[in-house]
């Protein structure tokens, strides 16, 4: 698998999330329809639209996500990165995009998804994605982890790290803490080495955004208009 990593500068980056964040737009969502029309033909855009409405028509299991109509935004932003690094993008790897945390934010099982897409590759792979949140800070389970992530597919590793990408880039709206720096720490361990074995330019810039994190701090007004 080629990547073209091809970010904007971590300010813009940075910007063009919390915007995702605090304004219920569209426009995420239409510049990766126009994505997919230019990468893949007619029935592939059927199945990757339908993928779509079905991770839109998610209710959040819990006060976490609630924020539906912007937090659709961050599947549509993975979705979108994943088409745009890819030398050669394929339908299945959008589609976990998008869907890669149903279970979680919906509290959805695989039964669930089978009725809407038989693909159990997709299945299975959604499932590798999805953590214990109980255990998100045990190195152990941590291991094992992305471990099972790897032995699935390059693809599927390269959806992790651009999940965890697009988190980092909002770290300016978090407050400072144990589990801040947790985070932090966390992702230099694990995402950081898994970029670089995707591709080095991918693992120097998260590196470079979770440096810029720990120095810039919670930006604390704007953190109180995320809030609001």
């Amino acid at each position: 698998m080629k990547l073209h990593i091809k970010f904007k500068s971590i300010t813009e980056e940075i910007a063009s999330k919390v915007d995702s964040m605090l304004m219920m737009s569209d426009v995420y969502v239409k510049k990766f329809n126009m994505l997919c029309a230019d990468k893949f033909v007619k029935p592939q855009q059927v199945e990757i639209n339908n993928s779509l409405l079905f991770a839109k028509s998610i209710n959040p299991a819990n006060g976490a996500h609630a924020r539906t109509k912007t937090y659709i935004n961050h599947p549509v932003r993975i979705a979108t990165m994943v088409l745009e690094v890819m030398d050669k993008p394929d339908k299945d790897s959008v589609i976990i995009s998008l869907l890669h945390n149903i279970y979680e934010v919906g509290g959805l099982t695989e039964s669930d998804l089978r009725v809407e897409n038989n693909n159990e590759e997709i299945t299975r792979a959604i499932r590798l994605l999805t953590i214990d949140r109980n255990l998100q800070r045990n190195c152990e389970y941590l291991e094992n982890y992305y471990n099972n992530i790897k032995n699935f597919s390059r693809e599927l590793m390269l959806i992790r790290c651009i999940d965890k990408l697009d988190n980092l880039l909002k770290f300016e709206l978090v407050e400072e803490g144990d589990t801040r720096t947790s985070y932090l720490d966390l992702c230099s361990q694990f995402i950081v080495p898994m970029a670089n074995e995707l591709d080095t330019n991918l693992g120097n810039y998260i590196k470079e955004i979770i440096l810029y994190m720990i120095k810039a701090g919670c930006k604390q007004e704007l953190k109180n208009k995320y809030d609001l």
